[in-house]
């Protein structure tokens, strides 16, 4: 897992904002989930985000997509 995955200059920003989107890979995803049911999928997730400056702070807002694998709770195998 690689400790700047996603990343963007605040430089770049203005009270306008700017759209992101970087790709959420399998290996941060199952740190992210490590100590859970649950596991990454076997596709690629997204994340979209849009950061702007408000003052001297900077505001992001964003979704992340993401494909997850879960124990059934009927007979735990994958779901």
């Amino acid at each position: 897992m690689t400790a700047h995955e996603f990343e963007f200059s605040v430089a770049d920003l203005d009270a306008s904002g700017k759209d992101y989107r970087f790709a959420v890979r399998a290996p941060w995803l199952s740190g992210v989930l490590e100590g859970t049911e649950l596991k990454a999928g076997a596709h690629e997730g997204a994340i979209e985000v849009r950061a702007s400056k408000s003052g001297t702070d900077v505001v992001v807002h964003g979704t992340l997509k993401a494909e997850l694998v879960a124990p059934c709770a009927r007979c735990l195998k994958d779901a």
